[in-house]
């Protein structure tokens, strides 16, 4: 059934496009953006990618290859979304928006670096972009960055109080603090049993251990791993959770003490409170 979708959309694109030949290009040109306006309005992106693409083969402007990444974008289809951007990059370079969605493309594969370098290049060119601040935010919590995506999503909500992905970017932190808080219940129900046993730490630390992976400052956990450690005689182990512990630590008191200036200088750099504490770590060596 869908390959017979395509088809029909194919034959109902190259019939548009033979009548549009006959006519001036810019009025050709129009009436396939309107035709994919129209698609995208509908949900087909498939088709709205075609008439985007057939304006394109009329005029290559940098409106059409915007219009045709959104159609890619919202279609699940990330790499073509970058190969539209990049050739709209080639005719406007300075136009932050096409590297935010480069960005927008890059985190929906979950390629985290690649995202952060076209985010830090649209922040060169314009800082104040609320889109460019929820996309950072997104960032961060795919990366389960909390504190530093909690205060781009803020931002962003500072420039446009209704931006739907610094909202998307909240509302994520918050059920995933919420999933915390019920796997530290359930953690702290084998920890705080009146005689625990080793099993019992056993359980208790695998648990912990699982909060740490998704938020390594959760300074009470990591404080019941090394507990749960000593317990079941780890104390190798237990000495490395330690050190984990004073670098936690370290972290939340320099988080305490950044300016907004400094918050902003961070995150437009594409850093995050753990490379701010490695560089005055190294700065003190």
């Amino acid at each position: 059934m869908r390959e017979v979708r395509i088809i029909v959309i194919l034959l109902v694109s190259i019939s548009f496009f033979t009548l549009s030949c006959k006519k001036s290009p810019e009025k050709a040109y129009s009436e396939f953006i309107a035709a994919g306006d129209k698609s995208m309005a509908e949900n087909n992106y498939q088709q709205a990618a075609i008439f985007y693409n057939n304006a394109i083969k009329v005029l290559p402007k940098k409106e059409a290859y915007i219009k045709l990444a959104q159609a890619y974008l919202d279609g699940k289809e990330a790499d073509y979304a970058i190969s539209a951007l990049a050739k709209a990059i080639k005719i406007d370079p300075n136009d932050p928006v096409l590297y935010i969605m480069v960005a927008k493309a890059h985190n929906n594969k979950s390629r985290w670096d690649k995202a952060v370098s076209a985010l830090v290049q649209a922040g060169k060119l314009n800082p104040d972009i609320a889109d460019l601040w929820a996309t950072f935010a997104l960032n961060y919590v795919g990366q389960l960055y909390f504190d530093e995506g909690e205060y781009s999503a803020n931002q962003a909500l500072k420039i446009d109080q209704d931006n739907a992905d610094a909202k998307r970017a909240l509302f994520l932190i918050d059920s995933l603090t919420k999933e915390t808080k019920k796997e530290y219940a359930l953690a702290d129900s084998f920890f705080n049993l009146k005689s625990p046993t080793e099993i019992d730490y056993n359980k208790a630390y695998f648990i912990y251990l699982k909060i740490i992976k998704s938020n390594p400052l959760e300074i009470d956990a990591l404080k019941k791993i090394i507990v749960c450690l000593k317990k079941m005689k780890a104390f190798d182990e237990a000495k490395k959770y330690s050190e984990q512990l004073k670098e936690s630590e370290a972290i939340l008191k320099l988080k305490s003490e950044l300016t907004e200036e400094q918050w902003n200088d961070m995150v437009l750099k594409g850093k995050k409170l753990e490379d701010l504490y490695n560089e005055k770590v190294k700065t003190k060596k």
